[in-house]
């Protein structure tokens, strides 16, 4: 399967983002952020796997970060 993760890039008459305080609407305008194959077969497993590994931070009480997700912020996606 491959996940595609997009973001919410919709903005208001000034600028604003619409993404965090209003959700998402069909409407908005959304950008192709990241995406990679995974060997998991059903959609849950895999939101919960891209949230997993997008969401990561620093600690190394968490282990050392996968370098896909170190990728997708060093282009400043978090």
């Amino acid at each position: 399967m491959i996940v595609n993760v997009y973001h919410n890039v919709a903005t208001d008459e000034q600028g604003r983002s619409l993404g965090r305080q209003y959700g998402y609407e069909p409407a908005h305008l959304v950008l192709l952020v990241f995406t990679y194959k995974t060997n998991l077969t059903d959609d849950l497993s895999a939101c919960a796997e891209a949230y997993r590994l997008l969401n990561v931070g620093h600690d190394p009480d968490f282990g050392r970060p996968d370098p896909r997700a170190l990728n997708y912020r060093a282009k400043r996606n978090r």
